[in-house]
């Protein structure tokens, strides 16, 4: 299957992507990329095995991200050995997902996407409240 994708729904420009608002966000530290439907980007193979999307040459859009994630924290920590003040050079990874049990394992492991926060629709009186505190902002 293929990755659907912000940019056309071609793996190779999302990797683009990724790789110039990483780039950005290093020269920027510290800096927060956010990646909005990481379970449509980065999703795991079907059937789960291995983990990573659609296939390019040599890399998945997942694998890339990986990549730039461990690259971003090798730089903090030499910016921090260099004496840098803590979190100065730091690049934070923030991606709102759907289904996050769809995401390529490899951005699940240790160290990358450190924390999961599930937030749930609210009940139905909240969500009453909710869409009426919307529409009186709307007129």
């Amino acid at each position: 299957g293929s990755i659907p994708s912000v940019v056309g729904g071609d793996p190779r420009g999302a990797i683009a992507a990724l790789r110039a608002a990483a780039s950005a966000a290093l020269r920027r530290a510290p800096a927060i990329v956010l990646i909005d439907d990481l379970d449509s980007v980065a999703a795991a193979a079907p059937g789960g095995a291995g983990g990573g999307g659609a296939p390019t040459p040599g890399e998945t859009v997942g694998e890339v991200l990986a990549d730039i994630m461990d690259a971003a924290a090798a730089a903090a920590a030499a910016a921090a050995a260099d004496g840098a003040p803590p979190g100065t050079a730091s690049v934070a990874f923030l991606a709102t997902a759907a289904a996050p049990e769809c995401v390529c394992a490899c951005l699940r492991a240790a160290g990358r996407l450190d924390h999961e926060v599930e937030l749930r629709a609210p009940e139905h009186a909240g969500g009453r409240e909710v869409m009426l505190a919307a529409a009186a902002h709307a007129r």
